[in-house]
């Protein structure tokens, strides 16, 4: 692929991003603008981000450009978990890279909520971190360490953008921490919601979290499914601790249910407790079982 099919594909993909609707312009400007910074001062500069939050973002970080370029990158599920999270909630973060989805619970849930974050790559867990302490949050929360089906040890390759994924039985990787969600939850009733990006390895991270499941908590999991090689499995385990699958759609508005099989959207939100969901957005339309 040559460089002007590369560039044509980069601003088709801004261009149509939801954030720019009416005015597609906007996030390619903002594109260009930050192209230009950080090739002439390649240094991190904080920006504002969600509801006043801050946000440590690096020139050579793909995730945190994301919300320089379009505010809210997840538009429809960071738009919902912007409308459920209330003060003194509490949020899980499971693969949080440099922290963007806590850095909006953070907006939320502070003061008396708590965010729990897990990141195995320790130079993303830096930013990590800087990010936790721009915005109040105990930097002790973080967890350095790949989640799992137990704790232990897993080997773990770097991808683009330092994003790295465990790898399977016989692959190459570096020795990494790996950790139970079971085990590092102490107090699971605090959390309401969850979040996990896992590359692929969701399924594995739900076996280690079964007393989690039990208790269904979180009462809902954010969960990017379009890396998972099974998605019917990670269905399946889900739906059988009481949670159902929805597409979240019209900015956190509307849900619409996805039936085990699918097709499947790239991200899904899994949901136990739909009563609170309506507490949390009174005017949420629900499409499905027990809808």
């Amino acid at each position: 692929m040559n460089s002007i099919t590369t560039a044509a594909r980069v601003f088709k993909r801004i261009a149509s991003h939801e954030s720019g609707q009416g005015k597609p312009w906007v996030p390619i400007m903002r594109f260009l603008g930050w192209q230009l910074r950080k090739r002439s001062y390649p240094k991190p500069v904080i920006i504002t981000a969600f509801n006043g939050a801050k946000l440590k973002c690096y020139p050579d970080r793909v995730t945190s450009s994301g919300v320089i370029y379009f505010g809210w990158p997840d538009w429809h599920e960071m738009h919902w978990l912007n409308r459920v999270l209330r003060p003194g909630d509490g949020f899980l973060d499971v693969g949080a890279n440099v922290g963007i989805y806590s850095v909006l619970a953070a907006s939320k849930v502070m003061p008396g909520g708590r965010v729990m974050a897990f990141e195995p790559e320790p130079d993303i867990a830096a930013v990590l971190r800087e990010n936790f302490e721009l915005n109040g949050l105990d930097p002790t929360q973080i967890i350095n360490a790949a989640v799992g089906s137990e704790d232990g040890e897993c080997f773990f390759q770097t991808g683009q953008d330092a994003v790295g994924k465990m790898t399977a039985n016989g692959e190459s990787g570096v020795a990494t921490p790996m950790v139970a969600l079971d085990t590092v939850v102490a107090q699971p009733q605090q959390y309401v919601v969850g979040k996990i990006d896992v590359e692929g390895f969701e399924v594995t991270a739900f076996q280690g979290a079964k007393k989690l499941l039990a208790e269904q908590r979180p009462y809902c999991w954010l969960i990017e499914t379009n890396d998972c090689d099974d998605r019917r499995t990670l269905h399946q385990l889900l739906k059988d601790a009481g949670y159902e699958f929805y597409e979240i759609k019209e900015k956190g508005y509307t849900l619409q249910h996805v039936p085990i099989g699918g097709p499947y959207p790239d991200n899904s939100v899994a949901i136990c407790n739909l009563d609170w969901v309506r507490e949390r957005v009174p005017n949420i339309l629900i499409h499905g079982p027990a809808a």
